[in-house]
């Protein structure tokens, strides 16, 4: 199950570009790199860079929005609603992230979207758009290196478990199968002697063992229900095992 848990990653990794050619070896877009260097530098400095970029667009949007410069060219009709578009996507594309709830950015959404059309200048609502398509494609090639950047831990993870979790008779196996495992002929008798001193413990026998004829009827394993048995208690007051249960009751 694990070696197609394996191959199922690699697969999935040669979909993204990404070919694994062994533990310390991957080639991407035909480029072979050290799968450590790649993992822990290369990719940890791309999705740091685009989350930068991420970051200022934002900034960006923010500082457009709240723009107060004058322009006489006109918007279509398309191109406002193009950006009504925009903004809504845009605050509900925030909402996905829980800790915004609160944040600066959400609330000047909020507040872009409670003001009339007519504040609004031709370069805003022109612009807006193109920033709302720069944002959602940064975040999506943000998620896919993240994306890879766990499958390939999880493969790494995954490796180091095959090399140093394997044991008993399935480990070491380019060793002579004398040198892995060892006969049941060598523990045989020791092992008989340890069930054998299990079984006559005290508190398995019950103190029953020579009960009834003088031992002649082996307990072994029963706990005796004496309740259950077929016999007469004919003085309760010495013999009955239950003598407590009539007491309240004055016999």
């Amino acid at each position: 199950m694990d070696h197609g848990y394996s191959d199922i990653l690699k697969k999935e990794l040669l979909y993204h570009g990404i070919n694994v050619i062994g533990n310390n070896v991957i080639e991407v877009n035909n480029v072979k790199k050290d799968f450590n260097k790649y993992l822990y530098v290369e990719l940890e400095q791309d999705i740091s860079h685009n989350i930068d970029i991420f970051k200022m667009l934002w900034r960006e949007v923010v500082d457009i929005l709240f723009s107060k410069e004058q322009f006489s060219q006109l918007s279509s009709n398309s191109e406002v609603e193009l950006f009504i578009f925009s903004l809504k996507d845009m605050a509900r594309f925030l909402e996905m992230f829980e800790s915004l709830d609160k944040s600066s950015l959400k609330l000047c959404l909020q507040k872009a979207l409670s003001c009339d059309i007519i504040e609004y200048n031709y370069k805003q609502i022109r612009s807006i758009p193109d920033y709302k398509i720069s944002i959602d494609w940064i975040f999506r090639v943000t998620e896919r290196l993240l994306y890879i950047q766990n499958m390939l831990k999880y493969l790494k993870k995954f490796n180091n478990k095959l090399a140093s979790g394997v044991s008993g008779p399935w480990a070491n196996l380019d060793l002579p199968m004398l040198e892995r495992v060892f006969s049941w002929r060598d523990i045989d008798e020791e092992t008989r002697g340890k069930d054998r001193d299990i079984r006559r413990q005290q508190r398995y026998r019950k103190a029953f063992e020579s009960y009834n004829n003088d031992g002649s009827v082996g307990e072994g394993h029963y706990w005796r229900e004496l309740k259950n048995e077929p016999f007469s208690w004919y003085d309760r007051k010495d013999e009955d095992p239950y003598y407590q249960r009539y007491v309240l009751d004055g016999r």
